[in-house]
């Protein structure tokens, strides 16, 4: 550090432990970052905050303070001994455990079963096919609701579970999702083991199907959580109470003429979640790896 002219200049060692402009800016521009993913952090996570408050809250309806006023179980125990048409809560959840799964474990096969066609295979019409399936995506649920009604009172299939789970053994993002993701398999792989004799099936379940379970994880995820969480469908399609699923119970449970008890509502949605909480951590991993290279190849 030297004074000339009765200014004080730094050395070029101290010079350069000073922050320049452009770390100053990053630096600020990185709390900036992080106070917004923090605040975004809060607001995603205060409706669980506020459901598992309001559950074991001895209010009702809660009050508008964030602090519950007391603790009780009553709303656990009540959620398990009510009825509604002779079923229960648990009659409920089994119902959507079955639909759930059976929904997909089929629509995964199938939509591999499609995507596996469209990526690899060549024959007439494939392009037209595959613009029309992804053209059904666009088409609102509400307009197929109906026709799907009458289509399944003219097989006799309403009232009963059936009835949920064949309107979605195929559905048209799984196929898009699949075929994306086996574009990327490299063809010489599944010629090799057709030189080697090994049938379509067999390639199929051996190589394709394997090399696809980013794509099957993050999938299974979607799909599970759309059927757990579908209303509209059930709603319509379903009227006798030992056949509902647990959204349509849970809102015939917990609403009456008059009022709604929140407390009971909260109870069954913070116990509703359990199964879609332990689908997603299981697949986690996978998930986001299928999302990220599902698109990486048209």
């Amino acid at each position: 550090m030297s004074a000339t002219g009765g200014r004080t200049e730094l050395s070029a060692p101290v010079r350069e432990l000073r922050p320049s402009g452009g770390k100053r800016r990053r630096f600020r521009g990185s709390i900036l970052a992080y106070a917004l993913l923090a605040a975004g952090g809060v607001l995603m996570v205060f409706p669980f905050y506020w459901m598992i408050a309001t559950a074991f809250d001895t209010h009702n309806p809660p009050p508008a303070n964030l602090l519950p006023q007391g603790f009780t179980l009553r709303h656990w125990w009540y959620l398990w001994e009510q009825k509604i048409g002779g079923a229960t809560y648990a009659t409920f959840y089994w119902n959507s455990l079955i639909v759930s799964v059976a929904v997909t474990v089929v629509s995964c096969v199938t939509s591999a079963l499609a995507g596996y066609v469209f990526a690899k295979f060549d024959f007439r019409g494939k392009r037209l096919m595959f613009i029309v399936t992804l053209a059904t995506i666009m088409i609102p649920f509400q307009i197929l609701l109906i026709p799907l009604y009458l289509m399944m009172s003219w097989a006799g299939l309403t009232d009963r579970l059936w009835a949920l789970i064949l309107p979605s053994v195929f559905v048209a993002f799984g196929i898009f999702l699949f075929r994306q993701y086996i574009h990327s398999i490299p063809t010489s792989l599944i010629e090799s083991a057709r030189i080697d004799g090994a049938s379509e099936l067999d390639i199929f379940l051996e190589i394709v199907l394997p090399l696809t379970k980013p794509a099957l994880a993050a999938f299974s995820i979607f799909i599970f959580m759309w059927k757990w969480n579908d209303f509209l469908w059930p709603v319509v399609a379903i009227q006798n109470a030992g056949v509902y699923t647990l959204p349509v119970g849970l809102s015939e449970m917990t609403a009456n003429q008059y009022s709604i008890d929140h407390n009971l509502q909260m109870m069954g949605a913070l116990v509703a979640i359990v199964p879609v909480l332990v689908v997603f951590l299981i697949m986690q991993k996978r998930f986001v790896e299928g999302i990220t290279l599902s698109g990486m190849k048209t």
